[in-house]
């Protein structure tokens, strides 16, 4: 039994020595894989009159086509009297897209033909309650800021 084992031994060795100087075989698999595509970055602005505590933040996201707003700090205004309206300055004229909240956060839906590819200028005036009654600012425009694609 012992010629037998060392036989047995001996060739096992051999074969393991033999499997180690081959060259590794290498198995190649061609894997897919999906990236999920991430929306398009908002356009965003900070809008803060002079002289004044209150900002908003504006967030505009074309391919949801909503408007958010969050608003900081305090703006005086007496809202039974006033609202502030938020309008985007195209060259035909300015474009209302809605109320600014006076504290708090706000959502507002994009217009539809609405483009703001490149950027675009915001605005806010102060109007009677609800709004602009013609369409087209009536009171004073307290400030007008670019809003930029977030990096």
């Amino acid at each position: 039994w012992a010629l037998v084992s060392t036989a047995a031994s001996v060739a096992l060795a051999i074969g393991l020595w033999q499997q180690g100087q081959r060259a590794p075989q290498i198995e190649t698999r061609t894997v897919r894989v999906e990236v999920p595509v991430k929306a398009p970055l908002p356009y965003v602005a900070i809008l803060q009159p002079a002289k004044s505590e209150a900002k908003w933040l504006v967030s505009i996201y074309p391919d949801s086509r909503t408007i958010k707003v969050a608003a900081v700090g305090h703006y005086d205004v007496d809202a039974q009297v006033h609202s502030l309206e938020l309008w985007a300055l195209e060259k035909s004229g300015p474009r209302p897209l809605g109320l600014l909240p006076t504290r708090g956060k706000g959502e507002m839906p994009m217009p539809a033909d609405l483009q703001v590819a490149g950027g675009m200028t915001l605005a806010v005036s102060l109007e009677p309650h609800g709004g602009s009654p013609t369409g087209k600012p009536t009171g004073p425009v307290l400030l007008a800021a670019p809003a930029v694609q977030a990096l």
